[in-house]
């Protein structure tokens, strides 16, 4: 996984979020988490990967997506008797830039306008206030490609974590992959298919 210039080692990643995790059960032990049922908040993540307007399999180190991406999400939860936790949840994010060829005069040519993701997950709660899960769905998008817009869909799957608050809130991280449909066009994979992925930063309330 990367962004612009940059490699973002997922053993990193996790070693950081298991660092932090770790750290809030230790200074919260004993605080329950909160209650199922629906929650609402707000997100920001980082975007790597392939855009789906980018055309041709040559373009991709040319178009690709970069920069963040500003959201929401509402969802429902429901814990079971064996303690596993279903989920299913609407997330939207607003624009994402799809990097421009520097030689090109097509500006702004090759964004996302906004996603929508739809997701099931099922996960379980490892301390007291600290739960983790895992999701797949659906996703759908509408991008600019040159001076037209371009609808497209696919599917999308991903792992995240959650730390809940005695106040009903949470704040949360998620790794997610969305494989969408391309501009008609091969792609790197020959398979005619965009493949991007999104760390991103959550914080909402449950109701």
């Amino acid at each position: 996984m990367r962004t612009e210039g940059h490699l973002i080692k997922p053993t990193s990643i996790m070693t950081a979020v298991v660092g932090s995790t770790s750290t809030l059960a230790l200074m919260t032990a004993g605080v329950p988490a909160a209650a199922d049922g629906l929650y609402a908040g707000l997100s920001a993540g980082i975007f790597s990967g392939e855009t789906p307007t980018a055309g041709a399999a040559s373009d991709q180190d040319d178009y690709e997506l970069s920069g963040a991406g500003l959201g929401g999400f509402v969802g429902y939860t429901s814990t079971m008797a064996n303690g596993l936790t279903l989920g299913l949840e609407v997330a939207a994010t607003g624009p994402v830039d799809g990097d421009p060829d520097e030689n090109s005069s097509y500006d702004y040519a090759y964004d996302i306008n906004w996603l929508v993701d739809a997701k099931l997950s099922v996960g379980t709660t490892v301390a007291n206030n600290i739960s983790v899960y895992g999701f797949a769905g659906m996703s759908f998008a509408n991008t600019n490609h040159y001076w037209r817009e371009y609808s497209t869909g696919g599917y999308n799957y991903g792992l995240g974590a959650n730390y809940d608050m005695n106040n009903g809130m949470f704040v949360g991280v998620e790794v997610i992959q969305r494989d969408l449909d391309g501009y008609g066009f091969e792609l790197e994979d020959d398979s005619g298919r965009a493949v991007s992925q999104a760390i991103t930063l959550r914080a909402g309330f449950k109701f």
